[in-house]
């Protein structure tokens, strides 16, 4: 956070203690995940994510339209998730942030 000047949101961490992931909060309402690479997971971006006030009803939309959805679940960091995919195998997150999710906390404590 030093380096690039965005302020770490949270982080979310596996059973075992060991650091998942880390949310860098780039405005109130932005956030850029950062994430180990390793096997599963290679170098450079792997997803972008849109905020959506109501996941399923998103999801209902994106498959109306004949697009690749994957199923709704609830993250550890509260918030409400799908990913929807591409004609080229982008993913796309869908995030509904209910006040209990780290996002939405996060959101609410910008510039306190």
């Amino acid at each position: 956070t030093q380096t690039i000047g965005f302020r770490e949101a949270f982080r979310a961490r596996d059973e075992a203690g060991n650091t998942r992931l880390v949310y860098l909060q780039v405005s109130r309402d932005s956030f850029v995940e950062l994430n180990q690479a390793g096997e599963d997971r290679p170098v450079g971006l792997g997803h972008f994510g849109l905020h959506v006030e109501d996941t399923e009803a998103a999801v209902e939309m994106f498959s109306g339209a004949g697009a690749e959805v994957a199923g709704v679940v609830h993250s550890s960091t509260g918030a409400v998730l799908s990913n929807v995919y591409d004609i080229n195998g982008v993913r796309m997150e869908l995030a509904e942030l209910p006040p209990e999710s780290d996002h939405y906390k996060a959101m609410q404590s910008w510039g306190q």
